[in-house]
């Protein structure tokens, strides 16, 4: 039916904006989530004692469990780092009435080291969850903070220098997170190389080293793609898997060469030529514990169990692997600090094997794999970032020569910001960007 002449026509109806509406209901939730982040990232970073090691990262994971739980499918590996971890906790618990039978056992220390495992795993979920919902650069900052912040509330456990025993990791995070909003790769290797340098004036050999090799495989990055020989997706893995190994046999000769020619003082000089002459090696004679482990390993491969306390056998095996590449192990540092309350075998593998048995060591492979072909896959995209390639190093570092309480930090961050996704990232802010904008976006 048509309408009377001179009468106005009727207007068609336009459709609600749906998305406009969907977007001011989904504002506030977005903000929030964010605010939430920032404050899971900073107490998971904050490493204060409550209670044994009890801290507040592990509250943090526990009530944000529903979230970052499902998350973990947006990561490659995420999964099957938190369920190796999950068994190695269980395993912990039968590995501790095992040897019950021949040892003696210490509840307080075997809920202690259960605790610090659940404390790295839930860590790792809070950062993936964090990433999915703030941009990765920001992520490390806020995490770093924490750490950074933990740090400065205890200056006793210093050990004379700050740099070397505390500060390294958190500032580190900290200033190659934020260097990477410029997302300037040249940026980055200067970032690094400042680190690797002050590194070297603080009698820190390992940590120079890798800041160095972190900075070789970014310039390497700056090579184009025909020069690298690009090829198929699993050949240019496989090269760039030749190219880190050569770059860290090149660093570490170089690192050895400086340190033999007094170029990073004295004392290094003088400690590196004693560990050379003791087993011939300088990571065997730096790292004596690695050789304990072995003969540990052989003798008791289901190994200990959480809280377990070492036995005179134990020690005597663990002297005798020792001595097997000219240790001296009657120092008084086997006894006191190795096998004095616990064992302390100065490797993140030695250590969770000890406590978790073979999926604990199963945890450490899982999770060396991972962080190794992660940066594999970003130095093929070429996408790889400073704070992501040194993490990537340090925690393969201490993997092998540091201490599972020490390394904590570092393996929660690397596993949380190597992991690659499987899904788009939130936006990187962009460098022509005001540095205040980001945090009004999204960050106190």
């Amino acid at each position: 039916m048509t309408a009377p002449a001179g009468a106005p026509a009727t207007a068609p109806r336009r459709p609600r904006p749906r998305s406009v509406v969907h977007a001011d209901v989904a504002q506030p939730a977005v903000q929030l989530n964010r605010w939430i982040a920032v404050v899971a990232l900073l107490l998971t970073g904050l490493r204060i004692r409550l209670g044994q090691e009890l801290v507040p990262g592990i509250l943090v994971a526990v009530a944000l469990l529903p979230v970052w739980l499902p998350a973990l499918r947006r990561f490659a590996g995420a999964r099957l780092v938190v369920g190796l971890g999950a068994l190695a906790l269980l395993n912990g618990v039968w590995l501790g009435v095992w040897s019950s039978a021949d040892h003696t056992v210490s509840q307080g220390l075997a809920t202690g080291a259960s605790l610090l495992l659940l404390g790295i795993l839930g860590g790792i979920g809070v950062v993936l969850w964090a990433r999915t919902v703030l941009p990765d650069a920001w992520v490390g900052i806020w995490l770093g903070l924490g750490a950074l912040a933990s740090e400065l509330a205890r200056p006793a456990g210093w050990g004379g220098n700050p740099w070397k025993f505390a500060l390294a990791v958190p500032v580190s995070i900290v200033v190659l997170s934020a260097v990477r909003l410029s997302r300037r790769r040249f940026v980055d290797v200067v970032a690094l190389v400042v680190l690797a340098l002050f590194s070297a004036t603080q009698d820190s050999r390992s940590a120079f080293a890798i800041y160095l090799v972190a900075a070789a495989l970014l310039l390497w990055q700056t090579v184009p793609a025909a020069a690298a020989g690009e090829g198929r997706s699993w050949r240019r893995r496989g090269r760039i898997l030749l190219v880190m190994g050569a770059v860290v046999a090149a660093t570490y000769n170089l690192g050895v060469a400086l340190v033999l020619d007094g170029h990073l003082g004295e004392s290094a000089q003088q400690r590196t030529l004693a560990q050379v002459r003791t087993s011939g090696s300088l990571l065997l004679g730096g790292r004596p514990e690695l050789a304990a482990t072995a003969a540990l390993m052989r003798e008791r491969p289901l190994g200990f169990g959480p809280g377990t306390l070492p036995s005179p056998g134990d020690v005597t095996t663990a002297k005798e692997g020792m001595a097997a590449i000219h240790y001296d192990p009657d120092n008084g540092y086997v006894e006191r600090f190795m096998f004095g309350t616990q064992f302390r075998l100065h490797s993140v593998v030695g250590d969770l094997w000890a406590a978790f048995g073979i999926p604990g060591a199963a945890l450490a492979l899982a999770v060396l794999v991972l962080v190794v072909l992660a940066l594999a896959g970003a130095l093929t995209a070429r996408q790889a970032s400073g704070v992501t390639v040194w993490l990537t190093f340090l925690v393969v570092w201490d993997l092998l020569f540091g201490p599972l309480y020490a390394s904590a930090p570092a393996l929660v961050a690397a596993l949380g910001l190597a992991l690659l996704r499987k899904e788009p990232a939130p936006a990187e802010p962009a460098a022509a960007e005001p540095p205040a904008a980001p945090a009004r976006a999204y960050s106190p």
